[in-house]
């Protein structure tokens, strides 16, 4: 495995210990996403979860069925029948659907109003490419925050003011070109 990446998972794997809980609706945001992708059963979901977090996070069964039956319950999912090996799938319905995509706007709407708080290191980090071109992304991404954490951590021991400048210098540009990239996929949804 890439230094970038075991260092990256060091420090995740740090954040994760010693944070009291995943944001609020991060479960069941995360949840309702996959379910529209293909009917899963809890463990798949949390298979899931696990796979697209690098391995760091994988939500109990204490959170994912209490949420299942709650999804349920409101009529965002229904419980597909039983199969023969006894998994229990749900499948995200239309208000299912409908519910994910007012979550969206809304959080579209919060962030056009500049009310909302950046986003989490959880929904960062979360994986949802298909293919190889995707990965190598993501897993370049998280070794930018590997760095980035390193780099704090040295500045907060050795403060110096040609690395803090230097640093301030690429991240201002990288920031100027993931802008760009975003401008110009703004244009092709238009």
């Amino acid at each position: 495995m890439d230094s970038h990446i075991e260092r990256f998972h060091s420090h995740l794997h740090h954040l994760v210990q010693h944070t009291t809980q995943v944001p609020k609706g991060f479960l069941r945001h995360k949840t309702l996403e996959l379910l529209r992708e293909k009917p899963m059963s809890g463990s798949e979901i949390a298979d899931e979860i696990e796979r697209r977090t690098a391995g760091q996070w994988r939500p109990g069964p204490g959170s994912i069925y209490p949420l299942l039956a709650w999804l349920q319950k409101n009529g965002y999912t229904i419980k597909q029948p039983v199969e023969k090996n006894r998994i229990k799938r749900y499948t995200l319905t239309e208000a299912g659907r409908q519910f994910l995509e007012e979550g969206k706007m809304l959080s579209a709407k919060l962030e056009k109003e500049e009310r909302a708080v950046a986003p989490c290191l959880m929904d960062i980090l979360w994986f949802n490419g298909h293919d190889e071109m995707a990965w190598e992304l993501h897993k370049s991404m998280m070794g930018l925050i590997s760095a980035f954490s390193d780099f704090n951590t040295a500045m907060n021991h050795k403060l110096s003011k040609n690395a803090i400048s230097d640093a301030k210098k690429v991240v201002h540009e990288a920031t100027k070109k993931i802008e760009a990239i975003n401008q110009s996929l703004k244009k092709l949804d238009s």
